[in-house]
C-alpha cells in the first residue's frame, strides 16, 4: 500500500507542477513538466494515460491520469481497476491562477 500512496503523491505533485508551469506562462502544454516530475519521483512516464490542460480566463487546470502497475493480483480491484488487470488508475487535478505577463 505504501507504493500506492507514494504513486498518488508523485502524480499529485506532477499535476501541481504542470499547472504551475502553464500558469507562469512557460508554455501552453504541461506534458513535459509532468513527465519530468514523474521521472524525478521514480515513476515511468510511459504509464501516463493522459495529461489535459484546460485554461480559463483566470485559471488553468491540469489533470494527470496515470496507470500504476500492480504487483499483487486483485489489488487493482480494491483501487478502482478490474480484478485481473495488471494496473490501476491514479488521477489528480490541480488548479492555478494564471499570472499576467
Amino acid at each position: 500500500m505504501s507504493l500506492t500512496v507514494w504513486s498518488k503523491i508523485v502524480v499529485t505533485d506532477a499535476a501541481r507542477e504542470g499547472a504551475r508551469y502553464v500558469a507562469l506562462n512557460y508554455g501552453p502544454d504541461a506534458t513535459s513538466k509532468v513527465n519530468e516530475v514523474l521521472t524525478d519521483g521514480k515513476l515511468d512516464p510511459a504509464n501516463v494515460q493522459s495529461v489535459s490542460t484546460v485554461e480559463g480566463s483566470n485559471y488553468v487546470t491540469v489533470t494527470v491520469k496515470y496507470n500504476q502497475p500492480a504487483i499483487l493480483p486483485l489489488l487493482p480491484q480494491l483501487l478502482g481497476g478490474s480484478a485481473w488487470s495488471n494496473s490501476f488508475p491514479i488521477e489528480s487535478s490541480m488548479v492555478f491562477k494564471l499570472e499576467k505577463p
